[in-house]
């Protein structure tokens, strides 16, 4: 009887015992989950006697063997040793922009210590770890999930990217694990391609702008071209192939004119087409209309015939002599000539001029080019100067030797041509002369002057980006060598070498520059 109360006894002992060790487990348990763990320096073990297996502290039946630890074990305190141990599956995956790719990640407590790893994913913004945070026992593995979501943006190439993944123990945060994998993230095509502006206006060549934007993930290949269905108008395009980066732009540059090069007397408007060809995508197609205007607000000035302009000059030139005469006949019959009367009715024949070729200067009301009666009436004024000069001084020596004076010495006259005065000028979109700004374009020779074949350099600056500028050597409406093409950069700027034709007027000439709406002379001195 007394041997069944005594295993009765530790029957019941035993029992008591597994239910505290059951609660005290957790209680632990709930403890670590709920609260983060705190950096233990030192951790207490009880040692089974039987079979040597290290129980963590209040465990009351050894993990191993299962014998009773209170009989058989002993406690001890050991030095806290935190570890971790990561595997990441599978090691490789393929997600394509904007779908979801999920990756296992098996995280182990290989520490001494109940612990919790902090995970993540350094440097990746669009892969994420649920749980962020994982507590263990010693010795147990956990898992966790990894959704990579790539966008579908840009700023994300296409190919492989590899990452890590990382945890970090709390109770010793120099301990960490990584493990890395690879994600190939597939590729996108997403472009945009517009037409600016849709609608062009211009005498003989409109000009357009197709710009691509590449919005997807990988580089960009193309090609622009342009036709129109009646097949009367003729295609620039520069470049005709292009290329772009992720997130880049490209653009290419349309110059429309119409074939024949005919003008016209009304507003004409020429429909085109403008295709844009992208490898691995679908064509993208523009209608465009470049409408034709009429030459009003750019027309050459009227060619007038040579007669009139002979008959005009040779009037001007007789009364002149006959005022270079009578100035003459005045200084020789006066007892003391004086150079100040000759000098002012110089001035007052002078100003005559002046007056002349600006009144018959107007060309239509457009002011360009001088009419007939103003280029004589310049010419006629260097024609006055000579005449002038040389009948006054050989009047100057004849009075000295009539006269009651000492005679004067005769020295023979210089026959030098004067330089007729050079002078630029620029016209708006409506023909009238405007003045020089910073919302003007402007061209500038490097030289005032220089021999026929001679290299000049022609700048410019302050035109339309990308606009086409045709430029012309002209004299009185009359145009020598071949004409030039320029189109200038991002800034509006322009250089251009040009050489001199070898028949070029030898004079004032004039390098002009027409666009759609500016016209700009450039005065340029030939000489022989």
């Amino acid at each position: 009887m007394r041997d069944k109360r005594y295993s009765g006894s530790c029957e019941m002992v035993e029992l008591v015992s597994v239910i505290l060790s059951g609660c005290s487990t957790a209680f632990a348990l709930a403890h670590h989950r709920n609260k983060r763990a705190r950096p233990v320096q030192n951790w207490a073990v009880i040692i089974c006697k039987k079979c040597g297996h290290k129980n963590p502290d209040g465990t009351t039946f050894c993990e191993s063997c299962k014998a009773f630890l209170e009989w058989t074990g002993e406690r001890a305190v050991e030095a806290t040793k935190a570890g971790v141990k990561l595997l990441l599956v599978p090691t490789s995956r393929t997600v394509e922009p904007g779908a979801v790719g999920t990756f296992e990640l098996s995280v182990q407590n290989t520490g001494s210590v109940v612990d919790s790893f902090v995970l993540q994913i350094p440097d990746v913004p669009w892969m994420a770890v649920d749980p962020a945070e994982l507590s263990l026992f010693p010795g147990k593995t956990s898992k966790a999930r990894i959704d990579a979501r790539p966008p579908r943006d840009p700023a994300v190439p296409a190919g492989q990217l590899r990452f890590t993944a990382k945890a970090t123990s709390r109770a010793d945060p120099h301990i960490s694990a990584e493990e890395m994998a690879v994600i190939s993230v597939g590729e996108f095509m997403e472009n945009v391609a517009r037409l600016v502006p849709l609608t062009s206006r211009a005498t003989q060549v409109g000009s357009h702008t197709v710009t691509i934007d590449n919005r997807g993930n990988h580089p960009m290949r193309g090609s622009v071209r342009a036709t129109d269905p009646d097949a009367t108008l003729a295609f620039d395009v520069v470049p005709q192939t292009f290329s772009a980066g992720p997130g880049e732009s490209a653009s290419v540059q349309l110059a429309v004119r119409p074939s024949d090069g005919r003008a016209v007397t009304q507003d004409t408007p020429h429909r085109f087409q403008v295709q844009v060809d992208v490898a691995g995508a679908s064509p993208v197609l523009f209608d465009g209309t470049m409408i034709q205007v009429p030459e009003v607000a750019v027309a050459r000035p009227h060619r007038r015939p040579w007669g009139r302009w002979a008959v005009a000059a040779a009037v001007l030139l007789l009364l002149e002599v006959g005022c270079a005469l009578a100035l003459s006949y005045f200084r020789i019959m006066a007892p003391r000539p004086s150079w100040a009367a000759a000098t002012i009715i110089g001035v007052l024949l002078l100003t005559v001029e002046v007056a002349l070729a600006r009144t018959g200067g107007a060309d239509s009301g457009r002011g360009r080019h001088a009419s007939p009666i103003g280029r004589a009436a310049a010419l006629s004024i260097a024609a006055l100067l000579l005449l002038t000069g040389v009948v006054g001084y050989a009047a100057n020596a004849n009075v000295g030797a009539i006269g009651s004076g000492p005679p004067i010495a005769n020295s023979p006259s210089s026959s030098v041509s004067p330089t007729p005065v050079c002078q630029s000028h620029t016209y708006g979109p409506n023909g009238a002369e405007v003045a020089p700004g910073p919302d003007v374009p402007a061209i500038n020779t490097s030289i005032g002057g220089a021999t026929r074949g001679q290299t000049v350099q022609l700048t410019g600056s302050g035109f339309q980006t990308y606009t086409h500028i045709l430029i012309e050597l002209e004299r009185a409406g009359n145009h020598w060598g071949a004409a030039l093409y320029v189109t200038p950069d991002a800034s509006g700027a322009f250089v251009k070498q040009f050489a001199v034709p070898a028949d070029a007027p030898l004079g004032c000439d004039a390098v002009v520059a027409r666009t759609g709406y500016w016209v700009i002379e450039q005065a340029l001195t030939v000489r022989a």
